[in-house]
């Protein structure tokens, strides 16, 4: 016969048909892998945070500096703001969406927009990400905005 050898998961003893062979059965292989997913020795794991911190170091900080300076001139040219009237303006700001009164702006960045006439820049003021992208799904256009409430008023019903 072949040799014999100790299931990973259950510690039965079975003969080993094939050299590569660490469980007894499907079930134990399976269930070993569920239990093991996502496990690190805490050894590992504190290897795998070093290394993340330092990776952090070497790219992220730089590039925060750079995209500061990237916003920067993004917020000069769209709204002609420089940064520090940006940072007033979200601090003035209640912290809630002027469309749907929400308090989670959503999006990457997790800031409230800067909603503005299209093709001007004056500012209307601070839209969560979902009241932003419906603005501008919606073209900017208040005849396509009516259009959609009285869509919706067709349907709705008092519950």
């Amino acid at each position: 016969m072949g040799k014999t050898n100790k299931c990973h998961y259950c510690g039965y003893e079975f003969n080993q048909r094939i050299s590569e062979h660490k469980f007894c059965k499907r079930q134990c292989k399976e269930a070993y892998r569920r239990k093991g997913r996502g496990k690190l020795p805490d050894e590992e794991k504190a290897i795998r945070q070093e290394l993340k911190a330092k990776y952090e170091r070497k790219y992220f900080k730089p590039n925060r500096i750079k995209n500061k300076y990237q916003m920067s001139l993004y917020y000069k040219k769209k709204f002609n703001l420089t940064l520090k009237q940006v940072e007033e303006l979200r601090k003035n700001h209640s912290g809630v969406c002027d469309i749907c009164g929400t308090n989670k702006p959503g999006g990457g960045f997790g800031i409230f927009h800067i909603d503005h006439i299209k093709g001007t820049k004056i500012i209307r003021g601070l839209l969560c990400n979902n009241c932003n992208v419906g603005i501008g799904w919606l073209k900017h256009d208040i005849n396509i905005l009516q259009r959609a409430i009285e869509y919706l008023s067709r349907f709705t019903t008092e519950v």
